[in-house]
């Protein structure tokens, strides 16, 4: 116990140090010229060209990823990668701010009462990388006006992310917002986040930024800091609940251990929406359960809006055949370790929660992961404990609505996903096949879109892809409370700068190219190094390689020769 409280007295006064010393610059910082910062972006990304690779391997190394070339290479998309689509983002707002004294001028459209704006693609070398488009809606009734996240100043203390690599909740602090950031590393991450020394140096110097070691003392000193204005996080609504509130009996109370601004990125369990439709070929069944299996195995499904609850009309004629292929791509992937701790317990938990009176699938595979699939769940399983619980784990839960049609499908699901019976609110994706789509009308499935509370919704993608759209929005939709977190409070991204963001909406094409064919392969996963690179500094010669790399023959000829390997 005193070793314990000497440790936390000498982590108070370390941090009371670094964050007194970044304080103190905060008032220059908030007052810097457009220009300046625009040349400390720059900065950031000459930095981040130059240590890309070492910064890949050492996340590599620690996932474990001896001998599987395949997940070697994936790092690049939640490290490097990420971080240089919203580094691109936030650099062309500055640009603009730098030369005309305002954030770029918005394209908009209009539906009901919500103002919405295109963000993705913002520029030719996005539109190239990835066949997605994004909008972000407005709160209703709200104007599309810009900057008043600017007059953000202060401290912000950041507890990193354990999950992913990639530093963007530097980038909004700093250049979104305006304030200066102590920003506490992970340790399930603590050799790959050495490099945000690296990427901000320039920062770093002037005093402006800071790092902490991981480390509970370190953190809890962060947050409880009286000079720290304000708190983000990515994470679990438990941990935050055990900063804000520090115990049960105060939560109950409502007395706040940590009481200033907290912006959350935390979980949900993500649905993923499969609309009924009689005109799904065979191959649209194969295509959209390889993608499902591929979303899935992502980062061993340990990702914020990893698919969890998987909802089918119970008329759907090919429910089986879909299922029957997730679970066959599942087997059929390559190795995908385990890094993040008590997966496997998360997966028990929700196995146990349905044994003996739902289906319970588990599919082979390879290594360490143990996914599960559980069928059969409908209307009366609402609530039951996977639409409570996030899993953050290989688990998937089918969900089946009793409805003769699209229409009457989706308006189950607003109503269901919506309710207090689903948690959280971050992302949802929708499978929706073009027919259906026609069938619905565009009028019909704007007005879907407008009454789903998710923070982002995808159609024929993964709302994984969010934080990708580095000028779109990613948080969850706002309607949570301290009392009830969930999926958190506040967006990040958003470097057009908007006033009210509410979601984030994408769409991308039909059984589209980018989409995986099942767990990743090196082949396929190879496309996210050279695209760092040409999200950094555009180029033809880089671009080349990019096409080189996502070529589509390539990769399906690449999934033959590996699989005839296993």
């Amino acid at each position: 116990m005193m070793a314990a409280t000497a440790d936390n007295e000498l982590a108070e006064r370390f941090v009371a140090k670094e964050v007194e010393r970044v304080a103190a610059t905060a008032d220059r910082w908030a007052a810097l010229p457009d220009k300046k910062k625009l040349e400390y972006l720059r900065a950031i990304r000459n930095a981040t060209e130059a240590c890309s690779k070492p910064w890949a391997e050492a996340s590599a190394q620690e996932r474990g990823t001896d001998g599987l070339p395949h997940v070697k290479k994936q790092v690049y998309g939640t490290g490097p990668a990420l971080f240089a689509f919203a580094l691109a983002a936030v650099t062309r707002t500055y640009e603009a701010l730098a030369k005309t004294g305002k954030p770029p001028a918005l394209r908009k459209r209009t539906v009901g009462e919500h103002v919405v704006i295109p963000v993705f693609p913002g520029s030719t070398s996005e539109k190239l990388l990835l066949p997605i488009t994004a909008e972000v809606w407005l709160e209703p009734g709200k104007p599309a006006t810009q900057g008043q996240c600017r007059k953000k100043t202060g401290v912000m203390g950041i507890l990193s992310a354990g999950n992913f690599e990639a530093p963007t909740d530097v980038l909004y602090s700093m250049f979104v917002e305006s304030r200066v950031v102590v920003y506490s590393r992970h340790a399930n991450l603590a050799r790959s986040n050495k490099y945000c020394d690296t990427i901000f140096k320039c920062l770093a110097d002037e005093g402006f930024f800071a790092t902490l070691e991981p480390g509970l003392p370190l953190a809890t000193a962060l947050t409880l800091h009286p000079k720290v204005d304000c708190l983000m996080m990515t994470g679990g609504h438990a941990t935050y609940d055990k900063i804000v509130w520090g115990s049960d009996e105060a939560k109950a109370a409502g007395v706040k251990r940590v009481d200033k601004p907290f912006h959350a990125e935390l979980g949900a369990v993500s649905p993923y929406i499969v609309v009924p439709w009689d005109g799904y070929s065979n191959k649209d069944v194969d295509v959209q359960a390889a993608a499902l299996a591929g979303f899935k195995l992502l980062n061993a499904s340990a990702v914020c809006a990893s698919p969890q609850l998987v909802i089918v009309g119970k008329h759907w004629k090919q429910r089986d055949a879909f299922f029957e292929k997730v679970a066959n791509c599942i087997e059929n992937a390559l190795e995908i370790p385990i890094f993040y701790s008590g997966t496997q317990e998360r997966t028990d938990a929700a196995e146990k929660a349905y044994a003996g009176c739902k289906e319970v699938i588990k599919p082979r595979a390879k290594g360490s992961l143990k996914p599960v699939i559980i069928r059969g769940l409908t209307e009366a399983d609402v609530p039951s404990f996977s639409l409570e619980n996030e899993a953050f784990a290989p688990v998937l839960v089918e969900l089946v609505l009793d409805c003769e049609d699209p229409k009457a499908f989706l308006e189950k699901v607003v109503r269901i996903t919506n309710s207090d019976d689903v948690f959280g609110s971050l992302s949802c994706s929708m499978v929706l096949h073009p027919g259906a789509e026609k069938a619905l009308g565009a009028q019909y499935l704007d007005d879907v879109l407008r009454r789903l509370e998710w923070g982002t919704v995808t159609l024929n993608n993964w709302a994984g892809m969010g934080p990708y759209m580095g000028a779109g929005v990613w948080g969850a939709f706002p309607k949570h409370t301290p009392s009830d977190i969930q999926s958190g409070m506040g967006f990040i991204g958003n470097s057009l700068m908007l006033d009210y963001p509410q979601k984030q909406v994408m769409r991308s094409p039909w059984n589209n190219m980018f989409l995986p064919k099942g767990g990743p392969t090196e082949r396929e996963v190879c496309v996210y190094e050279p695209m760092t690179y040409f999200a950094l500094k555009p180029g033809l010669w880089r671009l080349l390689k990019v096409g080189v790399a996502a070529a589509p023959q390539v990769c399906c000829g690449s999934r033959k020769v590996e699989k005839a390997k296993m």
